[in-house]
């Protein structure tokens, strides 16, 4: 593309942008100007234009430095990246274990949402069902998230009041604490009704990944749980 096409006052504002975040302290209109060349009245429309939108913040001193719109940008980024690596181990997941179904899930507003899906009878393919929700108090993956995060579960459980949707589950919100306080001990849950096995374990950042699998005598818990170290570390380094 020609240089001439180039919208100007955008490429110095990115070019500022770019200067100010390698300062670490900040740095102030005169010191812009002086450095850069560009006259006080552009240099401070420009500057104003990128506080406007976050990109910028002006401290007490006057001093200009990254605001929180660029720190969004690199967290979005980020969160793009780890929903592709976990993808991916989904995918590699349920190839471990043939007769899984590998979930991951979520909170999302007012229900849980399932965000990634691999299953025996689609081997190999990652689905994205868009209208697949588990209930709240009963599917293991929902359990885990409203244990390992209380604070956003609130509006989950405003939602669906237990009274009305757990009780049935639990007979008393006293063996659903409980349940809870075992989840934050155990960082799983696990559920076994004689026919499938269905386990969920806390991930970082409000996520749940969850296996279900046709009941196993004498089943062992091991290899589910390395699997699950194995996701937290390749998905979120830790």
């Amino acid at each position: 593309m020609p240089h001439s096409e180039l919208v100007q006052s955008l490429l110095k504002g990115l070019d500022l942008l770019k200067l100010i975040s390698l300062k670490n302290s900040g740095v102030r209109l005169n010191e812009l100007a002086a450095e850069t060349g560009i006259k006080k009245t552009t240099l401070h429309n420009l500057l104003r234009t990128l506080c406007a939108r976050g990109f910028l913040v002006k401290d007490s001193a006057n001093r200009f430095k990254t605001g929180p719109a660029v720190l969004e940008i690199a967290e979005n980024q980020q969160t793009v990246t780890r929903r592709t690596r976990a993808a991916d181990f989904c995918v590699e997941l349920q190839e471990m274990f043939p007769d899984n179904v590998v979930t991951l899930a979520t909170l999302s507003g007012s229900g849980v949402r399932c965000i990634f899906r691999v299953s025996p009878d689609r081997p190999g393919e990652l689905q994205r069902p868009p209208e697949r929700n588990f209930m709240p108090y009963v599917s293991v993956s929902s359990i885990v998230l409203q244990a390992a995060n209380p604070f956003e579960a609130r509006h989950l459980e405003e939602h669906y009041p237990f009274e009305e949707y757990g009780i049935g589950m639990w007979g008393s919100l006293k063996k659903f604490e409980e349940a809870k306080d075992s989840v934050l001990k155990q960082k799983y849950f696990l559920r076994d009704n004689g026919k499938f096995i269905s386990i969920a374990f806390v991930m970082p950042e409000c996520f749940t990944l969850g296996f279900s699998f046709p009941h196993e005598e004498n089943f062992r818990i091991a290899r589910h749980l390395k699997a699950a170290e194995f996701f937290r570390r390749n998905v979120w380094g830790e």
